[in-house]
């Protein structure tokens, strides 16, 4: 680990987006293509920007990957992804978002981030997984008989910006 001395010169780490979105109890994975992670089956997702809310961001990096429209994201885990600060020198938090609600027809919108696209049975997921995708299936299957979106409203009042 680097030292605390001059914390304006240390790197900060990254907000990543990973969207759990499900259809029927399978999630849809894509296979990662020259990016960090390169060959593993990841969420669709990708970084925060400024001033978007967890809502906009998952909505925006669904459609531009898969094409499918977002009606509702909810914010279930939130992970500390270290595992590729070693290989890659990337330190990631990353914010999971599920999603039930949506339109359209999945589509491999960018064929140079992505080489596959699938539907996978929660209980039989392919190897190797992205690290970050692996945490939030891992706590959406350890928690999902507490995760009720049809009780819980969207992310974006309680996580963005504050009204009024």
């Amino acid at each position: 680990m680097k030292e605390r001395n001059n914390k304006d010169k240390l790197p900060r780490p990254k907000v990543g987006i990973g969207v759990m979105v499900l259809r029927d109890g399978q999630v849809l994975l894509l296979l990662r293509n020259g990016s960090h992670g390169s060959g593993e089956w990841c969420l669709p997702g990708g970084h925060l920007e400024l001033g978007e809310s967890f809502e906009e961001a998952a909505r925006l990096e669904v459609r531009e990957e898969t094409g499918l429209e977002v009606k509702a994201a909810h914010v279930f885990s939130l992970t500390n992804d270290l595992e590729y600060i070693d290989t890659d020198d990337k330190h990631y938090i990353t914010i999971g978002l599920l999603v039930t609600a949506f339109t359209g027809q999945e589509e491999m919108m960018e064929s140079d981030k992505c080489e596959g696209m699938e539907w996978f049975d929660l209980e039989d997921l392919p190897s190797p997984l992205f690290a970050p995708a692996a945490k939030i299936i891992k706590v959406y299957q350890k928690n999902k008989d507490k995760i009720n979106v049809q009780k819980s409203r969207t992310n974006s009042n309680i996580y963005g910006r504050l009204q009024g």
